[in-house]
């Protein structure tokens, strides 16, 4: 889980073809994407159903640009899964394979990752 000083309590005011409009207690407004709904793809797939109209809970804050909409995430909150992911592989050893493709992740705090899958 995230510091607490940057999770936030919302609630769904809206759905949108790209995720959920919240307010939070200030009484601003964001936006959580649909991809920053979960890192369970079946979740993901019904968002609009788990998380309906006046929904409430934590949600993570993203840090944007001065201007900007405010953008929260609630993947953020849970566990992520690619933290264990690694624990099996010994960090001393070289592994061979194949990159066979690569994606650009979201930036986030200024820092980019790539995620590589590869055919061993």
């Amino acid at each position: 889980m995230k510091k607490n000083r940057d999770l936030v309590h919302v609630r769904v005011i809206k759905h949108l073809p790209q995720g959920l409009s919240v307010t939070i207690g200030n009484g601003e407004t964001g936006i959580i994407r649909a991809r920053e709904i979960s890192w369970d793809g079946e979740e993901l797939a019904r968002w609009r159903t788990n998380y309906p109209l006046g929904w409430e809970g934590a949600a993570f804050s993203i840090p944007t640009k001065k201007g900007e909409a405010r953008e929260f995430s609630l993947r953020l909150v849970e566990k992520d899964p690619w933290d264990e992911f690694f624990e099996g592989f010994d960090r001393n050893k070289i592994y061979e394979g194949t990159v066979t493709g690569g994606i650009r992740l979201r930036s986030i705090r200024g820092n980019c990752a790539w995620h590589h899958r590869l055919i061993a």
